[in-house]
Order: structure tokens, then sequence, then C-alpha cells
């Protein structure tokens, strides 16, 4: 474990204690591009040509492979294969980067649970391998075959199968942890969790600095991956406009959906796409952000006492027991417990 002073770090009288992998992480972040800018273990023998006569095409690009790959940075000043580079057009990176896979799973119920109570779906559990543009088109095509549906009238005007979360929705979220994962964090890959009611991705790599997720439209654009980043637009993937975040909002909010819901592990960010009904915005100013919050927080926590929901708010038990029974009154939580004085009862999110 390494101590970084507050002065570097930023983190106001306290010493931050960072693992290795944490630490190699700030210093990646402090140089943006650095992680993918670094030479592949191996050359360019690695590299597909369809991968290459792909990305000729999609910049109207002549010349040799080499000069394709010179054109998009993706070679270091002596024309060795970079990261960047091996994870694009590599005919299977994972030999080299075992973690640049994503992982979906599927659940039959909302709640995973674990021993004789997993939820994980029989066949529930893919792991997608290959360069990244393969990597995402299999993961959409996976995460449209699973994702939640439910029968309703469609745009055609017929009665038929219609997504439960918006695909535009999922569809970023899905490109956007590809895109922006950390790649230098080799202990974890992409997972893209389906639940009946919600979709949650995790993507490895923290957001930059100290920012609050759980205001995502102030988060300011951020590209871990630069030249990973400049080729997926190339190839129609993203834009580089800096409003993934954004659209997963509006299309959300256009379905009638409450807002993405974003949260951050140790080492990692979780974007939650739930089904639940938004909070109606006449409710959400008479009873103001801070009493909401507790809403948002359950819908991404699941369950919680009141005592982890003052924790979590920065607030006092009373002051949380307070907004908790104004939500419930609202509508908007229930309590589970055995009693009025059970210790252990604990406030969920109701999907209205």
């Amino acid at each position: 474990m390494l101590d970084l002073a507050p002065d570097e770090r930023g983190a106001g009288d306290s010493t931050l204690t960072l693992s290795r992998t944490a630490w190699q992480e700030l210093v990646y972040d402090r140089e943006a591009d650095s992680y993918e800018a670094q030479r592949a273990p191996v050359g360019m023998e690695v590299v597909a040509a369809r991968h290459v006569d792909h990305l000729r095409r999609s910049i109207d690009a002549v010349g040799d492979d080499l000069h394709v790959l010179r054109a998009r940075s993706l070679v270091t000043v002596d024309d060795g294969l970079t990261i960047a580079g091996l994870l694009l057009l590599g005919d299977h990176p994972q030999h080299y980067l075992p973690q640049a896979l994503v992982r979906v799973l599927r659940y039959q119920a909302d709640e995973a649970r674990t021993g004789s109570r997993q939820t994980l779906a029989v066949d529930g559990d893919r792991r997608l391998e290959g360069a990244i543009p393969d990597v995402i088109d299999a993961s959409l095509a996976l995460v449209d075959s699973w994702a939640p549906r439910r029968r309703a009238m469609r745009d055609d005007g017929r009665f038929g199968p219609v997504d439960v979360i918006p695909r535009e929705a999922w569809t970023e979220a899905v490109v956007n942890a590809v895109v922006h994962r950390s790649y230098s964090m080799a202990g974890d890959h992409i997972r893209i969790s389906i639940f009946p009611s919600r979709i949650e991705v995790s993507s490895p790599g923290r957001f930059p600095g100290f920012v609050d997720p759980s205001r995502p439209l102030e988060i300011a654009r951020y590209a871990r991956n630069p030249r990973i980043a400049r080729v997926c637009s190339d190839l129609g993937y993203a834009q580089e406009l800096g409003e993934g975040i954004r659209r997963m909002v509006d299309r959300m909010r256009g379905s009638g959906l409450g807002d993405p819901v974003y949260r951050q592990t140790s080492t990692s960010v979780v974007v939650r796409l739930d089904a639940a009904a938004r909070v109606a915005e006449s409710v959400a100013d008479r009873l103001g952000g801070a009493t909401i919050d507790i809403v948002m927080l359950l819908r991404s926590s699941g369950p919680l006492g009141t005592a982890d929901v003052a924790q979590a708010m920065g607030v006092s038990r009373q002051t949380a027991l307070k907004r908790l029974k104004t939500l419930r009154e609202e509508g908007l939580v229930a309590r589970d417990g055995r009693s009025s004085r059970d210790p252990r009862a604990t406030w969920r999110a109701l999907g209205g």
C-alpha cells in the first residue's frame, strides 16, 4: 500500500491509502492517454487485416497498414504496436490483455442472491472476447436478445414486445464502458447485469478526480483512452462530443423513467438503468432534492436500514427517519420489518 499526502491528492486534511493498482490508475488519469499509448507486448503480426481494412475505409485512408495505424496514433514513434492498436485491431487481444473482455449476466429475479438462492439464469453467463469493435457488436447483440421486455402497443400501432429499458440508453452505457474503461486495471472486466426490471453496467476505473456520481450531468467530459475513443468514433460507435450521459438521461426521461443512477466502488463505476418511473417534478419540488436523493440511493443500493441511509446521506439518524417517513407517505418507499420497533427493519424504493 502507498500513502499519498493530502496536498498531492487534494483530499483535504486526511491521508489516503492507495493500493498499487489505484496508485497506477491515478498516475494514468493524470496523464490521460499514457497507458493506451504504451508499447503492446506483441508486434504488428497480431493485427487482423479485416480490422485494418475496416478502419481504412472508415477514414478514407490510403497506403499500407502501417500508414493507417500511424494516421490514428496506434503505433509508437518507432512504429511499434501500442496497447490501443492491439485492443482495436488485434486478432485476439485477450491472449495478452485477459482483462479486456465483457461479461454479460442474466438474472431471473431483481436480486442476484448467492449460493442455493442464486437467481442467475441457466446459460446466463457469457464472456465476450475479441477486438473492441467485435466486443461491442457482440455485447449489443446479446444484451438486445436478453433485455427485459413487456407486451404493449408499439409505435406501429400493434401490440408486441416493447423494451422495458430504452435500447438507446443501455447501448450508450455499454459503448461508454468499452471505450472509456481503465484497461490498465488487470484484475477486472466490464460486467453487464440484466435483471427483469433493470440493467447495470460496471466498468473498471473511477471518474477522474473527486466528482459526485449522484450528479452525472455535472461530470466534465473525460476521455481516458483518446485514441480508442477516436477510432470508435471513426467506426460509428461514438461521437466524441461528451454527450453520452446526457443522451442516456434524455432517453430515460423520454420514456417516463428515472435518471440513470451512478455509483462508484473503490475501483469501478456502475451505472444502473431502472424501469422505475421517474418521480414527478411537482413531487420532487415539494419534497426537495435531499429527500428525493434517498429514493435514488435505495434504487441504486437496494434495501437499507435507517442508520445506513443516514450514513450514506451524511445526516443524522433522526433526519433520515423523518425524510423516509415523508417518502413513505408519498408512496415512494416502503419499510419492511416485523414491527414498528424492529431494529433490523429496512427501507426499499417502490417502482412508482
